[in-house]
């Protein structure tokens, strides 16, 4: 026969994964360029099953912050356990603020949410000094002069000093290394060639990434003349003077000697320059000035001025000058170098050509001044200018001719071609200089009255002015330079091949920024080869990109910084290939990316940019978030405009505030309706790029941007960009109702109670409207009126309070439910009131909001119920004795029973209170002296004949509590 059946019992049970965190965000704080920082989290897993976790980033639209990265992004975790999780923060962009969010999800669980932040910064570099003065010296001499550059980062650091070796002012070693917490010492050389003073703001240039700079200057004499010498205070007051726009108007009657001009400081009006005298100059300085104590952006604008700016009022056509292949000992075609003069001024050009016997010369320290031979076949330039000086006459140009002329084959020759350029101030007055001066500083004693410090004046840097320096007519002169390169390699022969290596390698991130703005990186480009290497960057068309130096020689086994500036004109995205030429040749040309993305302010708003509010009761609050985030790169404003005939509906916690980028912030609204209506409105969140200080376009590279006149333009143009922001609209929707309170059951008895003991009820308070109610629960005496007895009421609602607790007083009962309430009862003394509760619609919590003096209206009664409760202490009486040898009259004669229960229904006296509550023995045997006293008599007993007690049996009643 075939086989029974059997039965097979199976059993499961299924669980949901559920995970959560330690923490929700993780801040990495500002973290140096180069170096990384690593931190954990735990993932917990609170479910009895296991759970594969896996994490995902949050994209936006828009470059990708790839900085943070985790040690894992998947893997399974035991039941009722925790993982944890690494992730490391590597900036690769200075100066960018990166934010980032991810989504961890369980895999048939929930999700939780995490987000990351960190700051990168660049490496702190300063100078030991801004000003090398090196003096006076004899023509023919050259000295030179020490400055430290220190580097307080933990990373090491590349630097270039831009300058040339070629030049009046050089340096021998333009590039290096910094160690960590290091410092090196850099030697600068004067070497001039004509009696005159020289000066010239030099920069050094650090990667990873800072525009550092110090004044130069110096003065050349020999027997007949001996020009006036320079000081750092010269050179402030005429930058302060450029940036004012009255550089050119203030002069001293050279024409007639007069060399007592000097300077006075006098609280005379902000920013202005008024007449001391008739020979002396009135000069205020406030803290309203535009001081020249350029920040990162002015100084990177100063260094990136080309030659043919418009802001220049002295301007070079000529970029650079490429001469290409020039045979040794042949003269190459001419090249024009044109000079526009847009001054009103006649002006003095002087260029300067050089060999490099200065920078290469071995100084012996002993000697602070050596002498140069200019006639050494070293010394000159494979260059020259024809002419070399020239007086340039007002509002007109000027055009140098220039020739290269190698003196050996294979070789490249770069060389800075400098001009000094100085004012011709010869037939001018100072009084017309006075009466014009006046005329233009007009605006500068109306627009800006305040108040100014009248103080010794300090230059901008730190270098107290020596009052009779500050000669008018002692103008520093201008100096321009004009990249020149040519070789001597034939066209028949190879050049050199370049090994070059681009750091970082062929891309380069710029971090977000706003239309017209400005951010600046470092490219670095390494020689590792044993021949020089001639490099040229390819122009952007779209000029939002631009290099500095965009050309230049590298040493063999050396290394050239570029500083790169990324200047937008548009919100968009923007990628270049720029083009590296080397060696002039086009099939040794390397690519560089430059990536930025510039921004316009955005933001997303949850929930479709709607908010609903549960239907609540007349001034009844509804709470309710609301998520926003700012999508876009920039920082951003943000302010929220509610209809004024809705201000007093609604409530932010947060009316305005700051998002950095990718920040995200939950927004707390509280919905007050005052109507039993239907509400349907929109408040509108605007939001506007954060306007960066740095990026205030006042500073030397723009003369007169500091004019009142130019201030108010700049803050109106600014007010006009602040102006376009953005409206975004959030629709509110609720509802203003009344609801249906009930309270059951109807009454509540707690009898009589002792004094001391407690009793506990159980009500239930039932919502039956569509809205959420605010309500609160109050124990009122019944036969006791509040305005006519307020003593008596008073007194009572204090009693009430001591002898009842609520576990629910105030709160919110939800739409169609009901909350139960327990209500206990402990009398503190006698009790006997007559009570009810009452349940009221209390008015909303947003009356504390509101404006102080606004009438607040009275609570409105929804329902009530009786509540009977006695408290007593307790009360005994005899209410029978009884006998068997005696009659029951007898028993409670002679045991005066009646006088006992008379006492005992009597309150208690003090002395009674005092026994009763009294821990020390000698009291109580004081007080008991003076209680009442009963006697009671059993009767007479034979001794020889009785032989069992008397026994009486007592019989007593608690007819108190």
């Amino acid at each position: 026969g075939s086989e029974e059946s059997r039965v097979l019992k199976l059993s499961a049970i299924a669980k949901f994964a559920y995970i959560s965190l330690n923490k929700s965000s993780i801040d990495f704080g500002s973290i140096l360029i180069g170096k990384s920082c690593t931190k954990e989290f735990l993932i917990r897993n609170q479910a009895q099953v296991p759970t594969t976790f896996k994490i995902e980033k949050k994209t936006l639209s828009g470059p990708q912050d790839d900085g943070f990265s985790f040690d894992v992004t998947t893997d399974t975790i035991p039941p009722n356990s925790s993982y944890q999780v690494s992730v490391k923060y590597v900036p690769t962009t200075v100066n960018m603020l990166s934010c980032n969010h991810y989504t961890i999800s369980a895999v048939g669980g929930n999700k939780v949410n995490l987000k990351c932040t960190g700051n990168s910064i660049g490496v702190d570099v300063a100078l030991s000094a801004k000003t090398v003065n090196f003096g006076t010296i004899k023509i023919g001499t050259y000295t030179n002069r020490m400055i430290q550059l220190f580097n307080n980062s933990s990373v090491a650091v590349s630097y270039q000093v831009l300058m040339d070796s070629k030049h009046v002012f050089s340096i021998k070693q333009k590039t290096g290394v910094i160690n960590p917490n290091s410092n090196v010492k850099l030697t600068i050389f004067f070497t001039p060639q004509a009696t005159t003073y020289y000066y010239e703001r030099c920069f050094l240039l650090v990667r990873n990434h800072k525009l550092l700079f110090f004044d130069t200057m110096g003065s050349a004499s020999d027997i007949l003349h001996k020009p006036p010498e320079l000081t750092q205070s010269h050179i402030n007051s005429f930058r302060y003077r450029v940036m004012m726009g009255t550089h050119f108007k203030l002069r001293s009657n050279t024409a007639a000697g007069s060399r007592n001009t000097t300077a006075k400081i006098e609280d005379t009006g902000p920013g202005r320059f008024a007449p001391g005298g008739e020979d002396k100059l009135s000069l205020t300085y406030t803290t309203e000035s535009p001081y020249d104590e350029p920040n990162q952006i002015m100084m990177h604008k100063e260094l990136f001025q080309e030659n043919s700016n418009a802001h220049r009022e002295i301007r070079i056509r000529e970029d650079y000058l490429d001469f290409s292949f020039c045979d040794r000992g042949r003269v190459s075609d001419v090249v024009e170098l044109t000079v526009e003069n847009s001054l009103n001024l006649k002006i003095n050009a002087h260029w300067f050509l050089s060999g490099n016997l200065a920078a290469d010369a071995q100084v012996d320290p002993n000697l602070s001044k050596l002498r140069v031979n200019f006639s050494d076949p070293d010394f000159r330039s494979n260059f020259s200018i024809v002419p070399e000086s020239a007086e340039i006459k007002p509002k007109s140009i000027f055009t140098f001719k220039v020739t290269f002329r190698p003196h050996e084959r294979h070789l490249y020759f770069f060389q800075y071609l400098t001009c000094f350029f100085k004012v011709n101030f010869k037939g001018r007055t100072l009084e017309k200089e006075r009466e014009g001066l006046e005329k233009s500083m007009n605006e500068t004693r109306s627009s800006r009255g305040k108040l100014s410090k009248s103080y010794s004046m300090i230059g901008s840097r730190g270098f107290k002015t020596n009052k009779s320096n500050l000669d008018p007519d002692l103008i520093p002169p201008l100096a321009m330079k004009v990249p020149a390169v040519g070789h001597s390699f034939p066209p028949s022969e190879q050049s050199y091949v370049p090994f070059l290596k681009f750091s970082p390698p062929g891309k380069i991130k710029f971090p977000p920024c706003a239309v017209g703005e400005s951010v600046y990186q470092t490219l670095q480009l390494t020689n590792d080869s044993d021949t020089p290497v001639y490099y040229r960057l390819v122009e952007d068309p779209g000029k939002n990109f631009r290099y500095f130096p965009y050309i230049g020689l590298i040493a063999p086994k050396s290394f050239a910084l570029v500083a790169v500036e990324f200047a937008p004109k548009a919100a968009r995205e923007f990628r270049y290939n720029v083009q590296v030429v080397l060696n002039h040749s086009h099939s040794n040309t390397r690519t560089v990316q430059l990536m930025g993305h510039c921004n316009d302010p955005s933001l997303y708003v949850a929930n479709g940019s709607k908010m609903y509010f549960a239907p609540s009761s007349t001034n009844v609050i509804a709470k309710q978030s609301l998520m926003i985030q700012n999508t876009s790169k920039i920082p951003i404003d943000y302010v929220w405009e509610i209809p004024d005939k809705y201000k007093e509906d609604i409530f932010v916690e947060q009316p305005y505030g700051q998002l950095l980028s990718n920040e995200d912030l939950l927004t707390n609204w509280s919905f007050v309706p005052h109507k039993k209506k239907d509400y349907r409105f929109s408040v509108g969140i605007k939001i506007k790029q954060i306007q960066d200080p740095r990026q205030e376009m006042v500073g030397y590279s723009i003369p007169g941007s500091g004019a009142p006149e130019r201030l108010q333009t700049r803050e109106i143009t600014a007010k006009d960009h602040a102006g376009k922001s953005k409206l975004y609209e959030v629709f509110i929707y609720g509802t203003g109702g009344d609801g249906a309170i009930k309270i059951e059951p109807s009454q509540i008895d707690f009898k009589t109670l002792t004094v001391g003991f407690s009793s506990i009820h159980v009500i239930e308070v039932f919502n039956h409207s569509p809205c959420a109610l605010l309500i609160e629960l109050k124990l009122l005496p019944q036969d006791i009126s509040r305005t006519e007895d307020r003593a008596r009421w008073n007194e009572t609602i204090k009693i009430i309070k001591e002898a009842f607790k609520l576990d629910f007083t105030e709160g919110t009962i939800p739409a169609n439910s009901k909350r139960k309430v327990k209500i206990s009862f402990t009398p503190k003394s006698r009790f006997d009131f007559k009570l009810f509760l009452q349940c009221v619609a209390k008015e909303s919590q947003a009356v504390h909001i509101r404006e102080e003096g606004e009438a607040i209206t009275e609570p409105r009664e929804k329902s009530s119920i009786q509540v009977f409760a006695k408290g007593d202490y307790p009360l005994l009486q005899f209410i029978d004795l009884r006998n068997n040898h005696m009659s029951l009259a007898d028993c409670w004669a002679k045991f005066n029973l009646n006088r006992v229960n008379e006492e005992l229904l009597k309150p208690l006296t003090p002395t009674e209170y005092s026994y009763n509550n009294s821990q020390s023995m000698d009291k109580t045997k004081v007080a008991r002296t003076q209680l009442s006293k009963f006697d009671w008599d059993f009767g007479k007993l034979h001794t020889k004949f009785s032989r069992e007690p008397r026994k009486l049996t007592v019989t007593m009643k608690n007819v108190g509590g």
